[in-house]
């Protein structure tokens, strides 16, 4: 595994995002796992209130410096200096304003010019490049005006105009005035080159259609026809010897389905049942459905749906036989019960709790080309994980092999939230273990709130100065008096602090991101060879 994320500490005064997003991250620090790294600085652009990289350092002392100025009312790139163990580098860059535009002129090492650039091309592009050698490169240009119809193929449409792509061919549809639902089927760049038979196709809908929807397959395609108070109306097209079929077979569903393409069929979904819609002896059919638990998480991929309900894993796929069969896949059972649980350890508001419990649902169950990922949390002390089940699948689609990988969230020992300066106050927050829950706590506090502290404390003392003649037991008791209710006053102040911040760690942490690259938990990449 590799960390997925930075240190991003780069802190913005508030005043200095007036007017724009309340934050910006700009990469400080980078390193890898031999502990080489770079450092990063910057510089504000004082007229675009950005900031621009300054300066580079490296742990094997090589360097790079860039130089600014003020010129043609922005901050220019005027310099640049590279430094290593074996050599110094630096150049100059002089610019022109031609044609309201600011141009680079020329790029100078040693007072010597190593290229020059003109821009008397159209519209002020660039025109010759001369090099040290005195080779001099000239561009010419021919300006071409094509017609932009002759670039656009253009489609007359009714109401609610929509577009699908498949593998090499573009839907249009629209609804007619007639509430029907018009198609039209083009290649990829909208030209009509696609065979259909009988020439196009049938307007669509039995009843007024106020919406629909398209759904896309290598051989097929679907339309999904939704009515004022019935149900709706799927709508299915195949082709046949790459010839598009134009009749449709109607399905009607009830009017909560909503429709997942796969491989060579279609899930229609609901809420407590999935139903498999596919051709079978050269006509579309829609199985009978298989029942799916309200609490259960799914998963829907090219060639099935998977189904957790907390005691099994099932995989529903096409077998050999043709049959849809699931299989139970080697999941331990309560998994999402003990995730879940997780968050009962911190106090935080129930509905903030309910949210996180519900939230680390939708993606604890995802695909990774043949593997089967599912995400648990769980807590090891004080350290939060998160696991990863991976199950390897083969061609049949069975578990050839099963990897269980933990990635660590945070060590709540250790970990602190440190949140940007706010009305001259920084704090630093962390979690305490007390009465057995983790408790939001003020762990570091410095600014304007603390320099008062600091001037009361004076004031305490100076009030005991002012009293040389009092017994020594009563200006200790007036001063444990005075700071026992300076602290009291602070706890609260901090009580109402950390009662203003839902969870004090990043809630992206706890997700799962699957693509075709990677497995990212936990902020970290989790890199394989499959």
């Amino acid at each position: 595994m590799e960390a997925g994320s930075e240190d991003w500490p780069f802190p913005i005064k508030r005043k200095d995002v007036k007017a724009q997003l309340p934050s910006v991250w700009y990469l400080i620090r980078h390193f890898d796992r031999a502990n080489q790294w770079l450092e990063y600085s910057y510089i504000k652009d004082y007229f675009t209130h950005d900031y621009q990289l300054d300066s580079i350092n490296t742990s094997n002392e090589a360097s790079l410096k860039l130089f600014y100025t003020n010129h043609f009312n922005r901050m220019l790139l005027t310099g640049f200096t590279i430094r290593s163990s074996r050599y110094i580098q630096s150049a100059n860059l002089h610019y022109i304003e031609q044609d309201d535009k600011v141009r680079l002129k020329r790029i100078l090492q040693q007072n010597n010019t190593v290229l020059e650039f003109s821009y008397d091309g159209p519209d002020g592009a660039m025109s010759e490049i001369v090099y040290p050698n005195g080779l001099v490169a000239k561009f010419d240009y021919t300006l071409i005006e094509i017609d932009r119809n002759v670039l656009m193929n253009h489609f007359l449409t009714h109401s609610h105009p929509r577009t699908a792509h498949g593998p090499g061919y573009l839907l249009i549809g629209d609804i007619t005035e007639q509430a029907q639902v018009r198609l039209r089927i083009t290649d990829v760049l909208g030209t009509d080159t696609v065979p259909v038979a009988d020439l196009s196709f049938p307007l669509l809908g039995k009843l007024p259609v106020i919406d629909y929807e398209m759904f896309t397959g290598e051989s097929f395609f679907a339309i999904l026809l939704h009515h004022e108070e019935t149900q709706s109306e799927l709508c299915l097209f195949h082709a046949q010897a790459d010839i598009w079929q134009s009749t449709p077979t109607y399905i009607k569903l009830p009017k909560d389905t909503s429709i997942h393409t796969g491989h060579d069929f279609l899930l229609a979904i609901q809420q407590h049942r999935v139903t498999v819609v596919e051709r079978q002896n050269g006509k579309w059919r829609a199985l009978k459905p298989f029942d799916v638990e309200k609490s259960s998480i799914t998963h829907f991929f090219s060639h099935g749906f998977l189904v957790y309900n907390d005691q099994q894993l099932r995989m529903f796929v096409r077998r050999d036989d043709s049959q849809w069969t699931p299989n139970v896949l080697p999941l331990p059972p309560g998994m999402l019960e003990n995730s879940t649980s997780v968050f009962d350890r911190f106090e935080h508001p129930d509905e903030i709790i309910r949210n996180f419990k519900e939230g680390i649902k939708l993606d604890a169950l995802r695909m990774f080309h043949n593997v089967v990922v599912f995400r648990s949390l769980h807590l090891e002390g004080f350290k939060l994980y998160a696991r990863l089940h991976l199950f390897h699948l083969n061609g049949k689609h069975e578990v050839s092999r099963q990897t269980v990988v933990d990635v660590l969230i945070e060590d709540l020992t250790t970990y602190t939230f440190n949140p940007p300066e706010a009305d001259g106050n920084v704090f630093a927050f962390g979690y305490r273990f007390e009465h057995g829950k983790f408790r939001l706590k003020v762990i570091s506090h410095r600014g304007k709130i603390m320099d008062e502290v600091e001037k009361i404390k004076e004031k305490i003392e100076q009030d005991i100065r002012e009293q040389p003649n009092a017994p020594e037991a009563e200006k200790q008791r007036y001063r444990k008096e005075s700071h026992e209710k300076l602290n009291v006053e602070l706890e609260e102040l901090y009580r109402n602090i950390t009662s203003q911040i839902p969870f004090a760690i990043d809630p992206a942490k706890f997700g799962v991101i699957v693509n075709d690259a990677h497995i990212i938990a936990a902020s970290h990449k989790v890199l394989f060879d499959g």
